[in-house]
């Protein structure tokens, strides 16, 4: 039953909910990579 409900999402709809979602990982990823760029430079002072 869940997957029909989900099913009936207008397409427009699904697709800003994948955009959104895609930026906030990417985003994310940035956050991430800047964090253990400064971890690694700390740690190696």
């Amino acid at each position: 039953m869940g997957l029909k409900g989900s099913a009936l999402l207008p397409e427009v709809e699904y697709e800003e909910v994948r955009s959104l979602i895609c930026m906030w990982l990417t985003t994310l990823g940035h956050i991430l990579k800047i964090d253990l760029a400064f971890g690694y430079r700390h740690g190696e002072r």
